[in-house]
Parts: C-alpha cells; sequence; structure tokens
C-alpha cells in the first residue's frame, strides 16, 4: 500500500490574502466610517460648525417662540415646533443632542425598512448626503425616516396619510408624496393626509401666531431669490449655462411631470416601491430649493431595492467632491449624474425586500 502524500500547509500568503478577505468588510465598513465621522466631527466642531442650520437658523427660532415672540422664517411653522423641545436645552449641548437624534433617526430608517445586513449600515454611513444632514441638524433624515415608516404602514390609511401630511406640513416640497397615495389607489389615506394636513397646518400656526400666516410667502419667496442659482436644481442649472428663467422652470415642471408619468406607470403595474421612488425624485426635481443632503432620501428606495450590500449603495459616494453650498456647474452635473445613477438603479432591480410590499406584487418576491 503506498504511503499517503503529505499535505502541502498553506502558504503565508495564502493565509494574509484569507485574512485580508476575511477583514475587508470590517475595515471598510465598520473601522472607516467610525474614523471618518469622529474626524469630521472634531472638524466641524473646532471651526463652530456642528449642526450648523439647527444653531443658526431653528435654534434662535424655537427660542422666540418659547419666549413667547413669533418667529420670521421661511420654513413652515411646524418646523420650528419639532425644535422646540432641542431649544429648552442650552445651545452647545442642544447642538450635540440634536446631532445624535439624526444619526438617530438615518440608522432607524434602515432598521423600519428590514435591513439586516450591518454592512449597509456602514455604507449609508459614507454616504456626503447622510453626514451632510447629520452636519447640518436639517430636516432631511427626519423626513427620510418618516418616508420609511409610512412606507412600512402604507397599507393602514390613518397613519400612512398623517404621515404624508406631516411630512409636507414640515417641508412643503415633499407634497408629491400625496400623489403617490392616489396613484397606488389609496383613497382613504389621501383624504386623511388634506384633513390632517389641514388641521396639522392650521394647529401649528395657531401655536406659533396666525399673524405670521401673511407674511409666510413673502420669506418664502425671499428665500428662494437669496440662494439664487446655488441650489442644486434643474432651474439653476439651466440658468447658469444662460436659459431664461422662464424656460428653466417650464423645463424643470415638464421633467418633472414626466418623471410622475413614470411613476404612475409603475403603479398601475403594482410596482409601487418603484413609483415612490420616481415620485420622491418628482419631489426633488420641482423643489426649488435642493441641497445635497436632500439625497439622503434616496435611503429609502436603495433600501428597499438592496436590502443587502451592493454596487448600488456606493454610488453616491462621488458626492464627497461636491460642496454643501456655492458647487461649480460640474459639481452639479457630477449631483445629477449621481441622482440619475442611484434611482435608474432603484427601479431596474427586481430584488425589492419580500414581505414589505402587497402580496400582489411581483416585487414581494417568494
Amino acid at each position: 500500500m503506498s504511503a499517503q502524500p503529505e499535505p502541502v500547509p498553506d502558504s503565508w500568503r495564502a493565509r494574509q490574502r484569507a485574512a485580508f478577505v476575511v477583514a475587508r468588510p470590517y475595515v471598510l465598513l465598520g473601522v472607516l466610517p467610525a474614523l471618518l465621522w469622529a474626524s469630521l466631527l472634531v472638524a466641524t466642531a473646532d471651526r463652530g460648525a456642528v449642526a450648523y442650520d439647527f444653531h443658526h437658523f431653528f435654534y434662535p427660532q424655537a427660542r422666540e417662540l418659547i419666549e413667547g415672540r413669533v418667529p420670521a422664517t421661511a420654513y413652515p411653522p411646524l418646523a420650528t415646533l419639532f425644535y422646540v423641545p432641542f431649544a429648552s436645552l442650552p445651545s452647545d449641548l442642544a447642538d450635540w443632542v440634536v446631532t445624535a437624534t439624526m444619526i438617530g433617526c438615518a440608522a432607524a430608517t434602515l432598521v423600519v425598512l428590514g435591513v439586516k445586513d450591518w454592512r449597509c449600515y456602514g455604507a449609508a454611513a459614507l454616504w456626503p448626503p447622510v453626514y451632510g444632514a447629520v452636519q447640518t441638524a436639517n430636516l432631511s433624515l427626519v423626513l427620510t425616516l418618516a418616508v420609511a415608516v409610512m412606507w412600512r404602514l402604507r397599507t393602514r390609511a390613518l397613519p400612512a396619510g398623517a404621515l404624508v401630511a406631516l411630512m409636507v406640513a414640515l417641508k412643503l416640497f415633499l407634497w408629491p408624496l400625496a400623489g403617490w397615495l392616489l396613484v397606488t389607489r389609496r383613497w382613504r389615506a389621501a383624504a386623511v393626509t388634506v384633513g390632517f394636513g389641514v388641521v396639522a397646518s392650521v394647529a401649528a400656526w395657531a401655536v406659533v401666531g396666525l399673524g405670521g400666516i401673511t407674511d409666510f410667502p413673502a420669506l418664502v419667496r425671499g428665500n428662494v431669490q437669496d440662494n439664487d442659482l446655488k441650489p442644486y436644481t434643474l432651474v439653476a442649472v439651466l440658468q447658469q449655462i444662460g436659459a431664461p428663467a422662464a424656460v428653466a422652470y417650464g423645463v424643470c415642471w415638464a421633467v418633472g411631470a414626466a418623471v410622475v408619468g413614470g411613476a404612475v406607470r409603475f403603479a398601475r403595474r403594482s410596482q409601487e416601491a418603484e413609483s415612490l421612488a420616481l415620485f420622491l425624485s418628482a419631489a426633488l426635481i420641482v423643489s426649488p430649493i435642493v441641497w445635497e443632503h436632500y439625497l439622503a432620501l434616496l435611503l429609502v428606495p436603495v433600501a428597499l431595492a438592496r436590502p443587502r450590500l451592493s454596487g448600488l449603495w456606493w454610488v453616491p459616494l462621488p458626492l464627497w467632491l461636491v460642496p454643501q453650498v456655492d458647487a461649480s456647474l460640474p459639481q452639479k452635473a457630477l449631483f445629477f449624474a449621481v441622482a440619475l445613477v442611484t434611482v435608474s438603479g432603484v427601479i431596474t432591480t427586481q430584488r425589492f425586500a419580500p414581505g414589505l410590499a402587497r402580496p400582489r406584487d411581483p416585487l414581494a418576491g417568494t
């Protein structure tokens, strides 16, 4: 009987490669995001930019409300009321508490949508819009979480309709979501949105001061005019390349209508997640002001399309090359390209999270 050859031991290089493969996701999606956020937050703290929008706008306005005055703001009154609990704290402490709250909103969005792959949380932490939304402590991540909860509760008319109403009352540009309820034949939810929205808005104005209603439209127009060509909007881009304002707005609304048309077609085929992605896109297209952190809203369709890590989660990373404000024309072009590729990746995939769609929805899986 011939002797069996002795097994050849693994080489050191092979073991090194194997260890690298095992460690790579923990380094890229665990260690790297933690180090990145720690360094960025320290840097923003050093230059006094923690929770920038909250510190410079929402905190003072909420303090005015607490002290019995009517704040002059271009934001709906419900937005001011949202920040009142934070404004009851000392300013520096409030900055960090609201920052932690926004981080929690980002993580809770993925939890609500049933994302169990820890790597997706690390990838989301690397998204520039997510960091921008945390650093400004604006409402973007609050709205993102609200969209996720609305999706999860979309078969229940009262909470779904009320959530859409609250989102619109917080940020007017999300009004197309009411259209999503209509095209998916959620008539009662749409009725709740209208009724609850009116009640919530009137109640918020009553608390803030009904006298502010007459000044509000002028303040909104002034905010749009003051920002001029700074936002990441199609109107701003077209005007920067020489188009008259009327033409720019016409093209913007035509593109928005085309996107809504696509969303309606998906809704008729019971592909509700794709339809939602396009309605969110339409909201961003026709909004008169869009900042980089608004794209944090795309966490919802991306998480629905790819609840496990895939290339789609990496698409927003080039946005580290664009600033939050005062972007050049090429930087705005990159912004639009990233948004387009992300949404295109969402609507072309057929692997949406099982159990989140209606039983008749082909995206529900088996």
